[in-house]
This record gives C-alpha cells, structure tokens and sequence, in this order.
C-alpha cells in the first residue's frame, strides 16, 4: 500500500497574549507530539488550520505571533513546507469592535442575503476586492485576518478573494487541491449562539473552487462552522455541492473530534471535525491526523490528545471520486 498523503488537521488555538503561558504549554506538547511522530517515519504533507487561530481578530499583535512563530514552529515540526500551512477563519478571528460599532450594516445584511439569489450576487459583486486593499463595511470585520495570514505570497495559491483561498500542490505524483473558505464574513462573534443559522458560506464560493479543482486526484475543503450554522438558504445550496465535490470535508467550532464518513444522493464526503487545540484547559486538547491513499481509495483517521497518550483511530468505508473511480 502507498505512503498516502497525510494531513494535520488542528483548529480552534484562541492564542491570546494574556494567557500565552498555559497555550504554550499545549502547542509545546502538540510540537513534540508531531517531532515524534516524524522521528517514528510518519510522514506529513499538509497541516490544515480550521480557524478560530487567535481569541480576539481585532488584535494585530497576536495574528503577528500566529501567522510568524505558530506557523513557522508546525512546519519545522512536520518537516512541510510553510506554503503547506494554510488557514481559514473562524469567528474568533473577526474584530468585533467593527461589528458592534457597525450595527447598521449587519442588520442590514441579515435582510439582503436571505436567499440562495441574493447570496450568489452579493459574492459576485465583491469577488474582485482585493483583500489587501481598501475593504467594503461587510468585510472589514475580516481585515486583520485577510492582510495578515491569506495576504501572504503563494505560488500554489490558484484564487484569493475574501470568500476563498484556494491551492493546487503536486504531492509525489498526485494533484491536490484544498479551499480554504470563509465561513466567518457573516459572524458577529457573539455568544450564547447568536449566529446559529445566519452564516453563509457561498454556493459561488464552492463553484469557483469545483472548477479549478476539476480532474484533480484529491479535492479538500476547509471551513470552520460545521454547516448547520449556514443561513437555511445557503446550507441547502452548498452541502449537496461540498459533497459532490471533495473528498475531504474539514472543520472546527464545536471543540471536539467527531470523524465521519457521510454518504448521501449527492456524494460520498469525509468529515474531519477537530477538536479545539486551546481554548481552555479545561477542554479536551487535540488534532486529528487524516491520512489518505489515493490509489486504494483508503482512509485512515487518528484524533490525538496533545497533553496525554490518547489516540484513537477510525477508518471510514472506503471513499470515490465523484466520478466512481478511486480516489487517485
């Protein structure tokens, strides 16, 4: 059976200079934990970041630490590239302060995109704004973010727009691409659930992604919220399509591992729900490591604790293209 491409999936870090003391301590332990494991002949191609990278998006200095030191220390660790360190946002990482000061402009947003119409026209409007320039009311709760970690040169990088960072990669023979997409651009960051069915994800955002991923061996999709927090509209307009179109779904939010293997009329999709790698110490601390081998259409799943030596594995059915051939 062939080496496989493996991935480390982490989410929900929340770094936080305030409490930089207890979250080293978990990244410290997720570093070594990644060390061994490469000393152990593992073999790493990707690391994939769910969102939620830092606790407040309004604060410049702690995306500074993440996007330099957080990012540079897991590829070192993983031996991968930084170009294969890529990032979505979360809710976590939006400025509040604009959307609380800017009220006006959620509300109304939240009576524009109400349909699957609406929604498609809005992204095609803002799909050419360069997110290191100047950004419109909507986006702006995003700007940090946008400069400071999809802002970065890549020459992998196939689409950048405040909905999508999409790559394509040539890994030991097969083509690879992940979308990193942006569930955040809706979210006001509040709690108690607040934005539970209002989030939008974009079918148009998931169109541009599935043609210029069209004929590739493995397709990858990275997201934060899992999609029962997208507006009605929108969840029924993107998750057929997701599933019709990647192999890998990825996502965070809920702070706990649940690996799954869904079938459904549209297609067959892993799901990969990390859990939180720091928020707290009191929540469960981990990753999990997805690893697939095209060419046998297989996949193995493993959800690691980084403080203790819990592991556990899952291996779902055996996973197509959505042409019916294997995944290679």
């Amino acid at each position: 059976m062939s080496h496989g491409i493996s991935i480390i999936h982490i989410s929900d870090l929340h770094f936080d200079q305030s409490d930089k003391k207890d979250s080293d301590i978990v990244v410290a332990a997720l570093l070594q934990d990644i060390n061994q494991q490469r000393d152990n002949g593992v073999r790493f191609d990707f690391i994939l970041f769910s969102g939620d990278l830092v606790q407040s998006g309004g604060s410049t200095a702690s995306y500074a630490h993440s996007a330099s030191n957080f990012a540079r220390e897991l590829a070192a660790a993983a031996r991968v590239p930084a170009t294969h360190v890529l990032f979505c946002p979360g809710n976590h990482d939006i400025d509040r302060s604009i959307v609380r000061r800017d009220n006006y402009v959620e509300a109304g947003l939240r009576e524009i995109l109400k349909d699957r119409c609406a929604i498609s026209t809005f992204i095609d409007a803002h799909t050419d704004i360069s997110v290191l320039e100047s950004l419109p009311p909507p986006l702006l709760r995003l700007e940090n973010f946008y400069k400071l970690i999809w802002g970065k040169e890549s020459t992998d990088r196939v689409i950048l727009n405040p909905f999508l960072a999409a790559y394509q990669f040539d890994i030991r023979g097969a083509s690879v691409g992940v979308a990193c997409f942006n569930t955040a651009w809706r979210t006001t960051g509040e709690a108690e659930g607040v934005d539970y069915g209002h989030l939008i994800l974009g079918e148009r955002a998931v169109d541009m992604a599935a043609e210029s991923f069209k004929g590739m061996d493995l397709r990858i999709a990275v997201f934060h919220h899992p999609l029962s927090w997208l507006n009605d509209s929108d969840q029924a307009a993107v998750e057929g399509r997701l599933q019709a179109e990647f192999d890998l779904l990825l996502f965070g939010h809920i702070h706990r591992s649940s690996p799954e293997f869904r079938q459904t009329v549209a297609g067959d999709a892993i799901l990969s729900q990390a859990g939180c790698l720091y928020a707290s110490r009191d929540y469960f601390n981990g990753y999990n490591i997805v690893t697939v081998r095209p060419d046998a259409s297989d996949v193995e799943m493993r959800y690691k604790s980084t403080l203790t030596s819990v592991e556990h594995s899952y291996q779902p059915s055996a996973s197509s293209t959505k042409d019916g051939s294997p995944i290679r």
